[in-house]
C-alpha cells in the first residue's frame, strides 16, 4: 500500500494519498467544517501528523510542514 496512489471523494470529504518524492502523504479534507487532517510518513518509519475540527485544511497542513521534516527524517 506504501506505493500506492488513492484518492476519493463524496459530497462530505475528499481523502488522498501519494507519493511525494520519498514520502507518503494522507489528506483528509472535510467539506462542511468538520475535522480535517494531513499526515506524512517519513523514511518509512516516522509519522507526523496535524488535526483540526474547525480549522481549515491549509492551516492543518502548514503546521505540519512547519516542523523540520528533513532534521526527523535523518534521526537514527
Amino acid at each position: 500500500m506504501l506505493g500506492a496512489a488513492k484518492e476519493s471523494e463524496n459530497d462530505q470529504r475528499i481523502e488522498r494519498m501519494r507519493k511525494e518524492g520519498n514520502r507518503m502523504v494522507r489528506e483528509e479534507i472535510s467539506k462542511r467544517g468538520g475535522t480535517n487532517s494531513y499526515m506524512v510518513i517519513l523514511a518509512d518509519r516516522f509519522l507526523v501528523s496535524g488535526e483540526g475540527r474547525g480549522i481549515d485544511f491549509d492551516t492543518v497542513k502548514s503546521a505540519v510542514n512547519s516542523i523540520d521534516l528533513a532534521k526527523v527524517e535523518s534521526l537514527k
